[in-house]
């Protein structure tokens, strides 16, 4: 919200005065070069705090410290992280408990919040996407993306 505010005075700071220059008679172009004078020996002398907070909140966009998602991303990588849980589930079912605090399969989520195995296998069993993100049901189990397929002796990696 900083970069957008500091953007629309930027933005007054300029066009105020160059229609006023404009009015005045001075020409497009002169009038242009002293609006943006003009605008520039406020922005420096005024507006510093307005500045630093606009270039902190670009910072920590492009920083990795503040999460720019939309909502269909937040959807989707809840259910990426469900079927993942749910993957591991089944490899955890296969070899047993290790831990007693690994959490139980059963109810929707467990106390940190996490989705448990069983609401993830109903996510996935219901179609609405796997991990890879296709709708439907293609399979993602022991295969990485970008690695030939052993079962397919001709296949190529994808690139």
């Amino acid at each position: 919200m900083a970069s957008l505010k500091y953007f629309l005075i930027r933005t007054v700071l300029f066009v105020v005065p160059f229609a006023v220059f404009m009015v005045i008679g001075i020409g497009a172009i002169l009038s242009a070069i002293f609006a943006v004078i003009f605008a520039f020996a406020v922005n420096f002398l005024f507006l510093n705090r307005q500045r630093n907070a606009a270039a902190g909140e670009v910072r920590d966009v492009f920083s990795g410290r503040k999460e720019v998602r939309t909502k269909q991303e937040l959807n989707d990588a809840e259910v990426e992280d469900a079927f993942d849980d749910a993957q591991r589930g089944q490899a955890g079912d296969a070899q047993g408990p290790t831990d007693a605090s690994a959490g139980s399969t059963s109810g929707e989520r467990t106390a940190s919040g996490e989705r448990t195995a069983a609401s993830a296998e109903r996510i996935v069993a219901s179609g609405e996407r796997t991990a890879n993100g296709a709708d439907g049901g293609e399979s993602v189990e022991g295969h990485v993306s970008g690695e030939p397929n052993d079962a397919d002796p001709g296949s190529s990696p994808k690139l």
